[in-house]
């Protein structure tokens, strides 16, 4: 919702650009505290960036740190096959924890979590 305004081309567009509209003005109107998180800040329309009074960015974790959480997720692997995967994927935390999560679902035979087709 809080994309760059599109071009009209179809009624879709339109509604699209309507939608923004009434959350800005919903923005303008509310008096409380809004956090808010993306990780695409450069496809933000204007018109919402200046709504935000404070804009943090959170970078991907240096190599030290993502061999510890890779340590915390996976502590019975070994330290090289740790270092050998941080080496070839820049992961964030959040994704390693996703694969702790997901190799956990695995290993009792639930294939994937989110499509089921019983």
């Amino acid at each position: 919702m809080f994309s760059k305004r599109i071009t009209v081309e179809r009624s879709v567009d339109q509604i699209h650009n309507n939608l923004q509209n009434l959350l800005l003005q919903a923005l303008e109107d509310f008096q409380g505290i809004l956090v808010a998180t993306t990780n695409l800040a450069r496809h933000m329309d204007a018109a919402f960036d200046r709504r935000f009074l404070y804009k943090v960015e959170f970078n991907r974790p240096e190599k030290q740190v993502r061999l510890k959480v890779l340590r915390d997720v996976f502590p019975d692997v070994d330290d090289q096959w740790l270092e050998e995967l941080d080496d070839r994927y820049e992961l964030t935390g959040a994704q390693i924890h996703n694969l702790g999560k997901r190799l956990f679902l695995q290993q009792f035979g639930v294939k994937n979590a989110l499509v089921s087709s019983e």
